[in-house]
């Protein structure tokens, strides 16, 4: 009788073991999933880099340049070689912007519905940039640091929110500002078309 018992303690012991090593390979593969799913992401931002904020600023040295002077004939460039943008490290999810997502894809036709269910997908989408995103790209060095240490021309700020993709399908939404009251910012749709992510539409979602 006593051996039965040990048997069966014994047995339950290892269905105990069994049960905690599966837990704990489910949390690594989830881990792992992310992990990918973020390395994705920083590498379409980084690709596309210069479509997705726009070149602007080469020739206004801001992202939000001044709307002409009325009855000004000549236009005030400024062509630096450099420009220090600030890139906010963590993407995050800004519940703030799903009305305003769901009214642009609503009102773009184009798309036939078929980013409803990427639209819908509530799953926490936030992730950090590493330390192998790029710090130049073109003219613009790029920091994770809100100081500028160089003294060279400041564009302004990005922010990237609201991230999501699938096999296929993704957009998110990127934010510009050159001051703490003046921001701009878009949707940024793409597709996968032989095995590439290709921004295909770049929209005004607002600004302020």
């Amino acid at each position: 009788m006593q051996l039965i018992f040990i048997k069966k303690m014994d047995g339950i012991l290892n269905n105990n073991r069994v049960i905690v090593l599966i837990t704990i390979l489910c949390i690594l593969i989830s881990c792992k999933d992310k992990h990918e799913s973020a390395e994705v992401k920083q590498k379409i931002i980084e690709h596309n880099f210069l479509e997705i904020i726009d070149t602007i600023a080469y020739k206004y040295g801001t992202f939000r340049p001044l709307p002409p002077i009325p009855g000004s004939k000549k236009e005030t460039l400024y062509l630096h070689p450099k420009l220090f943008v600030y890139l906010c490290k963590k993407v995050t999810n800004k519940s703030s912007l799903e009305k305003k997502i769901k009214d642009f894809f609503k009102k773009t036709k184009l798309y036939d519905n078929k980013y409803d269910n990427l639209i819908s997908n509530n799953e926490n989408a936030d992730f950090t940039f590493d330390s192998k995103f790029p710090k130049k790209i073109g003219k613009y060095r790029i920091s994770f640091d809100t100081l500028n240490p160089t003294r060279i021309k400041f564009a302004g700020k990005i922010v990237i929110s609201n991230f999501k993709i699938d096999k296929s399908l993704g957009y998110f939404i990127v934010e510009l500002s050159d001051g703490p009251k003046s921001e701009i910012g878009f949707v940024i749709v793409m597709e996968k078309i032989n095995n590439k992510w290709v921004i295909t539409r770049r929209e005004l979602l607002y600004m302020s």
